[in-house]
């Protein structure tokens, strides 16, 4: 089972194949300017949908525990791994039990945690591991739950739509990689193993 995140992802990517990559693979690799200029887009888009899914799903995360805190008080995995990670000051123990301030009041740090990590999460520009991992790891996610073969393909994919959007010029077009064979063919990689991730995150924290 797959998050509605995912679904939304797939759809956009196909989107973007159609809409984008809708020329002819050539096995000579003479694509015309034109080609190779939305070959090019069509990286840097299927980043941007990357992106927003990590985001989405990141936050999905976040509000499910947050509901779930607020309106029955349950303490799991997510609030646990925030107040780990995104506590703001050393907390301590009240003397008078009555009197509390944003340091010793377990929900007044509690709800401090969500602000920083939603202001980390909206802050968010890129794919690359450590941006997964600031908005992943401070919501329960293990090492172990996360596959390296998922991290390696978002590195790539980040550097790849730096240099597209950074460096690219009409010299360098000649230097883009075959459009299908490596392009097209490395971000569906990237989709697979996506899936595989938000197939776990379905597991780990029940959403969908």
């Amino acid at each position: 089972m797959s998050t509605a995140e995912f679904s939304a992802l797939e759809s956009a990517i196909d989107y973007l194949k159609q809409g984008l990559m809708n020329f002819s693979s050539r096995d000579d690799g003479n694509y015309t300017v034109e080609e190779l200029l939305k070959c090019q887009a069509f990286v840097v888009f299927s980043h941007a949908e990357i992106e927003v899914y990590l985001e989405k799903v990141s936050r999905k995360i976040m509000t499910s525990a947050q509901d779930a805190w607020r309106s029955n008080s349950i303490y799991g995995r997510v609030i646990s791994a925030l107040v780990a990670f995104r506590s703001q000051g050393h907390s301590s123990v009240p003397n008078d039990p009555k009197i509390c301030n944003r340091h010793n009041d377990i929900e007044k740090i509690i709800e401090q945690t969500f602000i920083a990590q939603e202001e980390i999460i909206s802050k968010n520009n890129g794919i690359k591991r450590s941006n997964l991992a600031q908005m992943i790891f401070p919501l329960g996610v293990l090492s172990r739950d996360i596959d390296e073969t998922l991290l390696i393909l978002l590195d790539n994919t980040g550097a790849k739509r730096g240099e597209i959007v950074h460096k690219a010029s009409r010299v360098s077009l000649g230097k883009v990689r075959d459009p299908f064979t490596d392009e097209l063919s490395d971000i569906y990689d990237l989709i697979s193993e996506i899936s595989v991730f938000d197939n776990k995150i379905v597991d780990l924290f029940g959403i969908a």
